[in-house]
């Protein structure tokens, strides 16, 4: 396979762009179809997943956007944002926050996109990188 970045894979596959106006259509029309063009498959995807996170004395709950199972692990969290939403410092933390909280071991990776832009953050390097792994690079 070819590897074909996000931004080229919206290119080639989504004739308007202008009709993705929310983070749900982010999600259903450009990440999950983007994620099986990887080689992920719906079965190893998990939605809205809750996540309990303590906050000090509050307890509250946070929900995953995609979390992606490879051999039973969580391996990567993606958190999708508007198309209007820019990819900062804070979008980042949040789904890097999220790879960490959703279980033991943490996910290899966390990912924010906005379906024009990505943020790939390898849990344990710390290291950043633009593109999604495809599927045989995440084991």
């Amino acid at each position: 396979m070819e590897y074909v970045s996000l931004s080229e894979w919206r290119k080639q596959n989504i004739a308007d762009i202008s009709k993705i106006k929310s983070e749900e259509d982010v999600k259903n029309h450009i990440v999950i179809p983007y994620l099986q063009y990887l080689g992920y498959t719906i079965t190893s995807m998990r939605f809205e997943n809750s996540i309990p996170v303590q906050a000090g004395t509050k307890s509250i709950t946070v929900k995953s956007d995609i979390e992606i199972a490879v051999k039973d692990n969580i391996e990567v969290v993606v958190d999708t944002k508007a198309p209007n939403v820019s990819l900062g410092d804070k979008q980042v933390l949040q789904s890097i926050s999220y790879a960490k909280l959703v279980s033991t071991p943490p996910a290899l990776y966390a990912i924010v996109t906005n379906g024009l832009d990505v943020v790939v953050t390898n849990i344990y390097s710390g290291k950043k990188v633009n593109f999604i792994p495809p599927i045989f690079s995440t084991s």
